[in-house]
């Protein structure tokens, strides 16, 4: 038993290993700083960016497994529409693990930010989601919610 586990456990790091290797020649995604000290501006400043563009907002969290569900899932649009004027943007706060979400955040093409606790709580609060795996759009000119 002692064996296995070892065996097992050594075939987990070599896999991680591997990927982190892998994640090095990646693309399509960007990791982006979440703009300081702008309070009740949060959203609005961070979208500052997409002016524009359709904006596509996935609120998620590495270890919800809808919310990892539904980012393979989109997989096959966001390929249809990346010829469009369409941006994703994906927001996770500290709960996910920092490692976990650095060895993840490769695979997902796209945007991303990673919020802390009192910026988490204020986009829930301002978009009235309670949970994960929640996706906000907007188009160009129009706010999004």
């Amino acid at each position: 038993m002692v064996k296995w586990i070892f065996d097992y456990d050594n075939k987990k790091v070599g896999k991680i290993k591997k990927t982190i290797e892998a994640n090095k020649n990646k693309s399509g995604y960007t990791v982006n700083e979440t703009p300081k000290n702008t309070g009740n501006k949060l959203f609005e400043t961070t979208m500052k960016k997409y002016k524009g563009k359709i904006v596509f907002v996935d609120f998620w969290a590495t270890w919800c497994g809808p919310c990892r569900n539904g980012i393979k899932k989109m997989k096959t649009l966001k390929n249809k529409l990346k010829d469009k004027n369409i941006q994703f943007v994906y927001i996770t706060n500290q709960s996910s693990p920092k490692k976990m979400w650095d060895m993840m955040v490769p695979d997902i093409k796209g945007d991303h930010y990673r919020v802390n606790k009192d910026e988490w709580n204020y986009l829930s609060s301002k978009f009235k989601y309670y949970w994960y795996s929640t996706l906000r759009t907007s188009r160009p000119g129009r706010k999004c919610c």
